[in-house]
Parts: structure tokens; C-alpha cells; sequence
């Protein structure tokens, strides 16, 4: 039997039938917690280390990982591939391939019907 004196208890807990979830709980209004933080860094080889194009090429897809290049990525291609109702975007060209032209003519037809 437990009893209270100056606010605290003295005595056993009363058992509680209460299950806990170890899940948090889920919120029916559509809100969402978000939790801050996180650390992003990048680097720049000023040494000289990178030896080939699939290095620079791994750092540059890793830099890309980064929210705010990915961003300023999206705005540069944006800006350099325009499509102009007068002249068709992109041009294929066969010319110095060395195949036979029916393939070349197959290949014109595919890209024409994908216009």
C-alpha cells in the first residue's frame, strides 16, 4: 500500500496494464518531424592527386550528392540545353561511321520517331 506525504510516494507502484510500442507514435494530420543537422563538406585537390577522368569524375558525382549543387547543377543544364520550335535540338550524325547505311537508315527512322 503506497501513501504520499510532502509529494512523494512511499510504498510499491501500482502495476499499470499499459502496453508501451517501441514505435513512435504516428500523426494522422499529415505533419511530419523532421530532424535537423546532419554535416555535408567537400574538398578541393589542390595537389594534384586525382589521376585520371574516373577519379574527377567519382568527386564530382560525390560533390553532387550535396543539395545546393545538385541545385546549382540543375540550373546550368537547364540554362544550356534550349529547345527551339524552328530547329530540332539534336542532330544525329552519321557521317563518319563506319557502318552500312541501312543500319544508319535504321537509325535515323528511330530517332526521327522519337521527335
Amino acid at each position: 500500500m503506497a501513501f504520499n506525504l510532502f509529494g512523494f510516494t512511499f510504498g510499491r507502484k501500482p502495476d499499470r496494464d499499459e502496453v508501451f510500442s517501441i514505435v513512435a507514435p504516428s500523426s494522422e494530420d499529415g505533419a511530419t518531424v523532421i530532424s535537423g543537422g546532419g554535416l555535408q563538406g567537400q574538398y578541393v585537390d589542390l595537389d594534384g592527386t586525382v589521376r585520371n577522368e574516373t577519379d574527377m569524375i567519382r568527386k564530382y558525382r560525390d560533390m553532387a550528392l550535396n543539395a545546393e549543387v545538385e541545385l546549382a547543377i540543375d540550373d546550368i543544364t537547364n540554362e544550356v540545353i534550349t529547345e527551339d520550335a524552328r530547329e530540332k535540338t539534336v542532330k544525329l550524325n552519321l557521317d563518319r561511321v563506319n557502318v552500312s547505311d541501312s543500319v544508319k537508315d535504321k537509325a535515323r527512322d528511330i530517332k526521327n520517331s522519337l521527335d
